[in-house]
């Protein structure tokens, strides 16, 4: 079987008002386990470079893959200002980097979002 190396997070997206809102936090799940630590991500405005943080996950293996949904909570989260932000995300992207069988098993993982 192919041996999981790592799983790569992307998030991008950004607020309307640095001001009013805190950073956002998100953290990789397999099925309903936490993986990894929960990230305190960059707060970013629309004229900056949109990416809020990628962070790497490691220790995953590919049964828990194989058996489960992979899935990031992102939390938005307000200043404690009465003023209201809005907080845009664009996409998360998740990269799995793995290392195939030695020999033998010739068969490609794919993972589909």
């Amino acid at each position: 079987d192919s041996t999981i190396d790592s799983v790569v997070v992307t998030i991008k997206g950004y607020v309307n008002n640095t001001s009013r809102c805190l950073a956002p936090q998100a953290q990789l799940y397999i099925g309903a386990t936490a993986k990894g630590t929960l990230q305190t991500l960059a707060t970013h405005s629309a004229t900056s470079t949109n990416v809020y943080k990628s962070f790497t996950v490691t220790g995953i293996t590919l049964a828990e893959l194989q058996g489960n949904t992979m899935l990031v909570k992102f939390n938005a989260r307000k200043a404690a200002s009465t003023l209201s932000g809005i907080q845009y995300v664009d996409y998360f992207k998740i990269d799995v980097n793995y290392t195939p069988p030695a020999s033998g098993n010739t068969n490609a993982m794919f993972l589909m979002f």
